[in-house]
């Protein structure tokens, strides 16, 4: 063991874990002490990442192949394409990720059996919308 793992937790400054620290047992002792709530959130979520989206999916296909002279170029070539768009291009990814959000908000009120009841009541607050109409395509 190193001085930083057998120093006590008032005497750590910095740690640089190799493990998940939501697995450590001192790491979840004292989130707990301190009063914190773990949410589910996934270390690393490759859907999520920009390269994924379709926008800039999208965006690589119209590029490709192409040569540019100068980042100037690119940089312009880039905004007319996104000027080019109307608002709607944009809404399936965001409905995507608005669901996803969700779906993680589900997963935390299912794990909120201790949570202080004045964060369930922000949490729902959140969640409450107005029905979703129908969209037409």
């Amino acid at each position: 063991m190193n001085s930083l793992e057998t120093a006590p937790f008032d005497e750590k400054k910095i740690a640089v874990l190799s493990r998940p620290c939501h697995k450590s047992m001192k790491t979840m002792a004292k989130l707990h002490e301190f009063g914190f709530i773990l949410l589910p959130h996934p270390p690393y979520s490759p859907d999520l990442t920009p390269q994924r989206l379709f926008p800039v999916l999208d965006l690589k296909r119209t590029l490709a192949g192409k040569k540019f002279s100068a980042n100037e170029e690119v940089i312009a070539k880039t905004e007319t394409y996104f000027e080019a768009k109307d608002k709607s291009y944009y809404n399936n990814d965001i409905k995507k990720l608005e669901i996803r959000c969700n779906c993680w908000r589900c997963m935390a009120r299912l794990r909120a059996d201790n949570w202080p009841s004045h964060l369930l009541e922000a949490e729902e607050q959140k969640t409450t919308r107005p029905p979703k109409t129908k969209m037409s395509r």
